[in-house]
């Protein structure tokens, strides 16, 4: 129906004749845990837009997650785009912050991206108002924080495989 999954884009060919982008899915390995559930349509700029939501596999803790998936491996960590702080577990529910479409395998260790996204969401920038960027980022709903996420991982050189 016009729909592809490709190179970790989904992008919708019918809408309005545009092409329409959902934030980044996981790596290829897990797109077996994701659907689309619904497309949310939006308007900006007196443009309409068709968002596609896309939902993972959820789990009820990030145990149980790693349960089902597996270690991430010698070398590597998972990282929750959106963290799972108490206040998005709270907000968001634990199936969809340890969610498939929320957590990545990423190299980890000093120096490693993990370690850098880590110390730059414990920083205090000038955009946080005196607040660390993790305290400043709970203020929003989740797919800011999860398009942020992605934006941070990659300014410290994540690329999607």
């Amino acid at each position: 129906m016009g729909v592809i999954l490709k190179y970790g884009y989904f992008v919708d060919m019918i809408s309005l004749g545009v092409l329409t982008y959902a934030p980044y899915l996981p790596k290829s390995s897990r797109i077996p845990f994701l659907r689309v559930e619904h497309v949310r349509t939006q308007t900006l700029n007196s443009e309409v837009a068709k968002i596609p939501i896309i939902v993972g596999r959820g789990f009820k803790s990030f145990n149980e997650f790693k349960r089902v998936m597996g270690s991430a491996g010698s070398g590597y960590a998972w990282l929750h785009i959106v963290e799972q702080t108490p206040a998005n577990l709270a907000k968001f529910g634990p199936d969809r912050i340890h969610n498939t479409a929320n957590l990545i395998r990423l190299p980890h260790g000093k120096g490693s991206i993990h370690a850098k996204v880590s110390g730059y969401y414990s920083s205090k920038q000038f955009f946080t108002q005196g607040k660390t960027v993790r305290e400043w980022l709970s203020q929003y709903d989740y797919e800011f924080q999860y398009q942020f996420g992605i934006n941070t991982l990659e300014k410290f050189g994540w690329t999607v495989k």
